[in-house]
C-alpha cells in the first residue's frame, strides 16, 4: 500500500462496525485505487519493467497486436480468469445490481436517521423534504476557549479603571502630569 499517496489513503478503508473503530479495507476501492495508480505510473513512466536493460515502452514488451488478435480467445483461457472472458455487458450489469444495493442501504440509513452526517429537514406529514450536511465550524485557534468563558468589557471602561487605578499619582519625567484618561 505504499504506493498509494497519502492523502488518498484514508479514502481505502471503510468501518467495520457503527460502534467499533475498527477499519477495513475496501476491495473496490482498492482495485479502482491500483488501477488508477497504474495509468498514472503508465503516463508518467514511472513503472517499469525491473529486468529490462534499456529503456523500452511497455507496449515493446508485451505480445504483438496481430498475434494478440488472432489468439485472444486462446490467451484469455490459457490465463484461466473467467472474468476476462466474461462478456462487459454482462460484467456491467453486475455491478449495476451491486451498486444499486448500495445506493438502497445507503438511502435507507438516510431516510432512518442512523446515518448522522446528514441533516434531513421534514415537513408536517414527516416527509423529508430537505437534506444537508451539517456545518461544524473548523478551529483556527483564534479564539481559545479559555477568553470564551471571560466577560466581554469595553475598552473605555478598562482605561478609567486603570486610571483611577494609578490616580496619576506619579507625573513623567518631564513634569508632565497626564492622565491616561481625562474623564
Amino acid at each position: 500500500m505504499n504506493f498509494f499517496p497519502k492523502s488518498l489513503k484514508r479514502f481505502l478503508f471503510e468501518s467495520h462496525g457503527p460502534s467499533t473503530k475498527e477499519k477495513i479495507i475496501d476491495g473496490d476501492r482498492y482495485e479502482f485505487m491500483v488501477y488508477w495508480q497504474l495509468q498514472k505510473g503508465l503516463s508518467d513512466i514511472s513503472v517499469y519493467i525491473r529486468e529490462n536493460s534499456e529503456y523500452r515502452a511497455l507496449e515493446e514488451e508485451l505480445i504483438d497486436i496481430e498475434y494478440w488478435e488472432t489468439h485472444k480467445q486462446t490467451l484469455l483461457e490459457q490465463l484461466n480468469m473467467p472474468l476476462l472472458s466474461t462478456n462487459i455487458v454482462y460484467i456491467l450489469a453486475s455491478f449495476e445490481s451491486n451498486i444499486e444495493s448500495k445506493y438502497k442501504v445507503v438511502n435507507e440509513r438516510v431516510s432512518n436517521g442512523r446515518n448522522t452526517c446528514i441533516k434531513l429537514q421534514r415537513n408536517r406529514c414527516g416527509v423529508v423534504t430537505h437534506w444537508t450536511l451539517p456545518y461544524i465550524p473548523l478551529d483556527d485557534g483564534t479564539n481559545n476557549a479559555f477568553f470564551k468563558k471571560l466577560p466581554t468589557k469595553n475598552i473605555g471602561n478598562i482605561a478609567r479603571f486603570v486610571d483611577s487605578a494609578e490616580k496619576c499619582q506619579e507625573p513623567a519625567g518631564n513634569g508632565d502630569h497626564r492622565c491616561l484618561c481625562h474623564c
